[in-house]
């Protein structure tokens, strides 16, 4: 599973920073709630016997995104500091909403509500478009793309109510959450924030995800592994496709949406499967979470290296960005996540 990640995440990462004309991967929007479906097969495996208990479950998923979270974020808060942004205003908000923004930036709780906030003559206000706000209050992210994190964190609070009773409501829910989603498309909230920011929405890609693992509990790997090892691969292959060429296939936009996420459904029992014990697979996997927040960090190495180097090929800038990307999510799995996992451990079952 590591490669989809990783790839899904550097999708993100091509989508804000676009160079090559070929190489447009799949798009962020999608690869978003790609990791959506991953996280709920995850959430759903772990959770099956892992934990003694919800509390130590909480403990360890924050552990898993709060840290580099909160080196990136206070980078950012120290160059905000020292170039006075517009992060100084907060001050100037309601109580309440200025109380929430420094909660949300502290924590990374919650931030996916930041997105439905906005002030209007000085009050706050729910607002239909986040662009509907004076000033417009998501860039009062310390990174914005964290807004993800709060929607997750709030499937970590709900994923042991949602997956009691053996998973037996997880088709329920994912019904429930569709008929949300058709709701919103039929009453014209087709676009952003509507379309994946949405929590009671989303909901049905972390339940596809869940879905997905309900199938790799019930297929006897053990009966045929040689069989099951190619069926792997081969979807393996596909998903991978998928995402280098989404861009060529001649189709509705929302079909292929629909197309993707089935098919990562259906494939991740498998994929798991034949990837599951790879140490390489699982380390280049690793690197997803970093690099995801590392393209939102504040102090841009790129620039000064263009200029020590005396170009401004957009080719060469597109390539030094990318790997001071990849190099930084290497240097923060290495040196914050991976020496925190004895703690993260220890809030586990066995």
């Amino acid at each position: 599973m590591g490669i989809i990640r990783f790839l899904l995440a550097f999708s993100v990462v091509v989508a804000h920073y676009q160079y090559f004309s070929t190489f447009r991967l799949i798009g962020g929007e999608i690869a978003v709630e790609g990791f959506f479906i991953i996280s709920g097969f995850y959430i759903a495996l772990i959770l099956d016997g892992r934990y003694a208990s919800i509390h130590n479950f909480l403990i360890n998923r924050f552990l898993r995104l709060w840290p580099t979270y909160a080196v990136i974020a206070s980078i950012n808060l120290v160059i905000n500091l020292l170039e006075p942004g517009s992060l100084a205003n907060i001050f100037t908000f309601p109580k309440l909403l200025g109380g929430f923004l420094i909660f949300t930036n502290a924590t990374m709780l919650f931030q996916d509500i930041t997105m439905f906030l906005g002030l209007q003559n000085g009050q706050l206000h729910f607002v239909s478009n986040f662009l509907k706000s004076d000033p417009v209050l998501f860039p009062y992210l310390l990174i914005p793309q964290a807004w993800t994190l709060g929607l997750e964190f709030t499937f970590y609070l709900l994923a042991p109510l949602l997956f009691i009773k053996k998973y037996r409501y997880i088709f329920i829910i994912f019904i429930i959450s569709l008929l949300i989603r058709i709701y919103l498309l039929q009453h014209g909230k087709a676009e952003d924030p509507w379309s994946y920011r949405f929590f009671p929405s989303e909901l049905a890609l972390f339940m596809l995800g869940a879905m997905a693992y309900t199938l790799y509990k019930k297929i006897q790997f053990q009966n045929n592994p040689e069989l099951y090892r190619q069926l792997g691969l081969v979807l393996l292959t596909l998903v991978v496709g998928f995402i280098f060429f989404f861009r060529n296939i001649a189709a509705n936009y929302e079909f292929e949406k629909g197309i993707f996420y089935l098919l990562l459904m259906a494939s991740i029992p498998f994929i798991f499967y034949v990837t599951k014990d790879g140490n390489i697979d699982r380390f280049i996997g690793n690197l997803s979470y970093p690099i995801y927040l590392i393209w939102g960090l504040k102090l841009d190495l790129t620039p000064h290296i263009m200029a020590t180097l005396g170009t401004q090929n957009q080719d060469i800038e597109g390539i030094i960005r990318y790997l001071l990307i990849v190099i930084l999510a290497i240097l923060i799995y290495l040196f914050i996540e991976k020496p925190l996992e004895p703690l993260r451990n220890r809030f586990k079952l066995n």
